[in-house]
């Protein structure tokens, strides 16, 4: 069984129909959904009420705002199925997708995380759109249709300094729920890279598996959570706290030496973006969780160097 989680807040009406409409849509069928609403201004509930008439669709709402982590959270935490498989209020799938993701689960016990590559759906007043696409083209280049040991995957991503989010996002990948047990839940601190942070975790537990095939379409627009992020200058360093949540789990070694020298890499990147944004008059937030002020203080010697090292180049 399938727990398709649908986690929502002051979502398009259109959009959220035909995400649902993609779910029903499935050749494979062997799923329930739950839609879990974030204590949203607009009546979630009358937007998808036809939809509740089938009883494997249900629908909760928080009581106050949880966040994007406090909703995935809350999510994760609802149903028993062995697969689990976010589906986020813009986004579509196409019938196939749970039907190749459910196949390949269900073909080898060790492979714990399925992505689907997808197609970015960009609006005309989204500026970022080119990172998009040039993300999907960096996927396709680089990344090898079939298993892939976690590990190896895991390497290859700090090699190139954990960028770009090579799994994808949330709703075109799919976990084993066994998985997502040990590696516990999303930090709900951390406004932008939660995703890419809970992938790290679980290719450190099992394999990974790419299908290459288009599955699905991730709206891109400029009231969506990353969008909004980006503008409001959050998440800004996010990536520094991926790099030392995956040092922090790995055991002493060759590993953790090669993802020490990755994070310091990184880091000198990130502060000549930062220094960038500063010079330019861009908001930065300088509060919070993975904000700039908050790592600094917790490591201010690996940001003074990577500071240094950003101004004289």
């Amino acid at each position: 069984m399938i727990n398709i989680l649908l986690p929502t807040y002051e979502p398009n009406p259109d959009h959220l129909r035909a995400a649902i409409e993609s779910a029903l849509a499935q050749t494979e069928t062997r799923w329930d959904m739950l839609i879990h609403d974030d204590a949203s201004t607009v009546d979630v509930r009358a937007m998808i009420e036809t939809y509740l008439s089938d009883p494997r669709i249900t629908f909760k709402k928080s009581e106050k705002r949880l966040g994007i982590g406090g909703n995935w959270n809350a999510c994760r935490a609802q149903g028993s199925g062995e697969y689990v498989q976010y589906l986020f209020q813009d986004d579509l799938w196409e019938p196939w997708f749970l039907e190749k993701a459910l196949a390949t689960m269900e073909s080898d016990p060790a492979i714990g995380i399925v992505s689907l590559e997808h197609h970015y759906a960009c609006d005309e007043d989204v500026h970022s759109a080119h990172l998009y696409s040039d993300l999907e083209e960096f996927r396709r280049a680089n990344l090898t249709a079939g298993r892939h040991h976690g590990m190896d995957i895991l390497r290859f991503w700090l090699e190139h300094e954990l960028h770009p989010n090579i799994l994808g996002e949330p709703d075109f990948i799919m976990l084993r729920r066994s998985v997502m047990e040990q590696a516990g839940p999303y930090l709900e601190d951390m406004p932008q890279n939660l995703d890419m942070e809970y992938s790290l975790r679980c290719l450190q537990l099992c394999d990974w598996y790419y299908v290459q095939d288009n599955c699905g379409t991730f709206r891109v627009h400029s009231e969506a959570a990353s969008a909004v992020n980006q503008r409001e200058g959050k998440g800004v360093f996010d990536r520094f706290r991926c790099f030392e949540e995956v040092i922090k789990r790995l055991p002493k070694g060759s590993d953790r030496t090669f993802a020490i020298t990755a994070r310091n890499n990184a880091l000198t990147h990130m502060a000549r973006k930062f220094l960038h944004r500063v010079s330019s008059g861009e908001k930065v937030q300088t509060n919070g969780g993975g904000a700039f002020k908050k790592f600094a203080m917790m490591h201010p010697f690996l940001v003074m160097r990577a500071m240094w090292k950003a101004w004289k180049s």
